[in-house]
Order: C-alpha cells, then structure tokens, then sequence
C-alpha cells in the first residue's frame, strides 16, 4: 500500500515506485490493463480485492508494468481513459455486487500522467466482518509475499474463528459497559431513571492486533477547549447548550455542564482512544396523573428520538474523520426501563408498560460514516423497541 492518503498520490509518488525499485508484495499489486467484461476478468480483478481485505488490505494498481519474474516495476504506460469516471464506476459495480459478504470498506482514485493518460489505484482495507468470497459459492482467497492464493480448509477455519473472537469481544464488552451503568460507574455523573446507552464500535477497535489508535487525533480535535470540530461532532444529549470535554483513561469525555459550573448529570460522550463511543443519556421521564387511576411513569419519545436521530450522524462522522476504521457498529441498550410507558408523537401512552428492565436492540451495520437514510437505517431497532410495549411500530418515521 503507498504510504500516502489515497486522493493525494501524484504522479511522482508513482514515479518513486520505480526508483526505488517497489515490487508487488503482500499489500500491492501491478496490472497493466483494467479487467476486460469477459466474466473470468471479473472473476480475477474481485480475486485480487477480496484477498486484500482478506488479509491486511492494499492497493491494486492499474497502468503500471510490473514483470512477473520480479514484480518490480519498469515503466509506467498508464491508461488511456476517454472517462476516468466511468471507469471508476465499472469497478465499484463489480465491487458491490461480486463479493460475499460486500467490502466494508474500499477506494477507487486515478492519477492523470503528464502524457494525458490515467493511471487506475484501488484501494481496498483490511476487513474484519470477512471472510470475503466470490459470490454465494466462490472460493475465498487471501494474500501473502508471493501474491493472492486461494484459502484452504484448515486457514478457512482459521479466518472464520477470527471474525466469530472479534464478534464475542464486542460482545463481552457490551456486557460489561452495561453492568457498569447498573453500579454507576461511569466516567460522569448521570442520575438514576431509565437510560438509553449508545455504543459505536468499529470491529478493527476489537482485532488481535487493532489498527487505530486515535489519541493524538483526540488530542488535536480538543484542542483549545474543544473549540475545533470536537464538541460539535460529539456533544451529548441536553438542553443545557453548554459543553465541556476531559481527558481521562480511556480517551475524551464531553459533559453537559450546569448552571454553576457542575455536570448536569443528564448524559455524556466518551470517545476511546480505540474508535469506540459510548454515549449515555438520561431518558425524559415524568409522572402521568390519569383522573380514577394511579399515577404512571412514562418515557417521552419526543424528548429523545429527534436527539437521536440528530447526533446519531454527528457521532458518526465525527469518529471517521478523528480516523476510526470502517465499518461501525451501532448498539442502542435500553437499561432501567421496567415499568415505563412509552409516549409518542401526539401524547398517546402504549398498550402496556415495559415488564423487563433493559432491552437490548440488534445492531446496525453501516459501511459509511454518513448513511444516507439515518431513519430508515434505524427504523427496524425502534420498531422493536415499541413491540416490547405492544405497538405494531414506532410512530416516528
């Protein structure tokens, strides 16, 4: 892989290739032309990317002549592209719909040489939701000095079991974030009640060996009180408008602040120096007085759901560009809630309170830091969240 952001090879960076003699290897690879449309073209070109994110990512270069003898390269014919985009897009078709599962994560950047050609880079990172394969029944590959080769059963079972150890890691660590806001152990005040407990989770945070530490982004995005884009992208859940962010243990924490200086105890942010957020908020609850019938404790949607669908994105975009490795997912723990009606839009309570006290919804996947759709990629959890109190959906979107 060129040890350069994607969108800022030049063609001298492309030049160093040859000078210094940089052959293939395990996370770069030569082509002098793009796959052709015969289907074994296909076939190789999504080969090559699923064996890159198979096993520590890399890029596939195209326009480069590259002997195979010594896989160095001698020149740099490049290719003649009357629509550099169209080419791109042929290649990210045959991305999205080749490979099982689809890459989390890829790039597809040209270079324009000087002789008016186009020199193709794309660029596909380590994956740890794999292993990717061609289609429903293709074979799985993966990468080593010599180039990509095809997984046997011994190394499938291998690649699978890693992928199962980061799924029960993030699960380990759901659970014990969960215990600790039932004993109050948080990095900031929150008062009791029933809670909604958000965790964005980049698997890469939970790999063997992971492969982002983004404390000194933290440090920088905090910097002078937080006055860059820090707060902005990580604010709490409040209506205080007044935020503070500290260093601790694990990374950042932003808390609402009170009048007076002190944390108003409604929520806070903590972003780990892994990619990991946590954000925990007191959901609005109050006492509903019904004229012949006791009193009933009710959570309010509209105090929290457009918070949600608010800050849910900035989060998102803000870990992304501190340098948190796609893909996320998104856990919503709803903790404390055992008693509760839900109220929505118009006021309306449920048919019947929670009779358990948390409810852990499934988690979101999401490729990108900025979904297209936040409600409808949300959709589905909060639907299930009203199921527990006998609606059919939420009544929100």
């Amino acid at each position: 892989m060129i040890p350069r952001p994607l969108d800022q090879i030049t063609e001298n960076d492309l030049n160093d290739l040859i000078t210094f003699r940089i052959a293939e290897r395990k996370t770069l690879d030569y082509k002098r032309e793009l796959p052709g449309d015969k289907p074994r073209d296909r076939d190789r070109f999504l080969e090559h990317a699923a064996s890159f994110a198979n096993t520590a990512g890399g890029d596939l270069i195209y326009g480069i002549e590259a002997p195979s003898g010594t896989g160095e390269p001698t020149s740099i014919p490049g290719l003649a592209l009357p629509n550099p985009e169209e080419a791109k897009l042929r290649l990210e078709q045959f991305l999205q719909s080749g490979l099982r599962p689809s890459l989390p994560r890829h790039d597809i950047h040209y270079v324009q040489l000087s002789s008016g050609r186009y020199v193709l880079i794309v660029r596909v990172w380590q994956s740890w939701i794999g292993p990717h394969r061609l289609g429903d029944f293709g074979a799985f590959y993966a990468r080593n000095s010599a180039g990509k080769f095809q997984l046997d059963i011994t190394q499938l079972r291998q690649a699978f079991g890693l992928s199962e150890s980061i799924s029960q890691r993030i699960s380990a660590f759901r659970a014990e974030r969960i215990s600790k806001v039932y004993g109050n152990e948080l990095p900031a005040p929150v008062d009791e009640g029933p809670r909604l407990l958000i965790h964005i989770i980049p698997p890469a945070a939970f790999a063997p060996f992971p492969e982002a530490d983004i404390a000194d982004a933290l440090a920088k995005a905090f910097s002078n009180g937080g006055n860059n884009f820090g707060l902005a992208s990580f604010e709490p859940f409040s209506h205080t408008g007044y935020w503070q962010p500290f260093i601790n243990l694990e990374g950042r924490v932003v808390i609402p602040i009170a009048q007076g200086g002190r944390a108003a105890g409604r929520s806070y942010t903590q972003i780990y120096r892994t990619g990991v957020l946590e954000s925990l908020w007191l959901l609005p609850n109050n006492t509903l007085h019904r004229i012949s019938e006791e009193a009933i404790p009710i959570i309010q949607g509209d105090g929290w759901i457009p918070n949600l669908l608010g800050l849910l994105p900035k989060y998102l975009s803000g870990l992304n560009e501190l340098g948190a490795v796609l893909p996320f997912f998104v856990f919503l723990s709803f903790l404390s809630i055992r008693g509760f009606y839900l109220f929505g839009p118009k006021g309306g309570d449920t048919n019947r309170p929670f009779n358990q006290d948390q409810i852990l919804l499934p988690e979101l996947y999401l490729e990108e830091a900025t979904p297209i759709d936040i409600r409808k990629a949300i959709k589905r959890p909060l639907d299930i969240l009203w199921n527990a109190v006998g609606a059919e959906t939420n009544p929100y979107m």
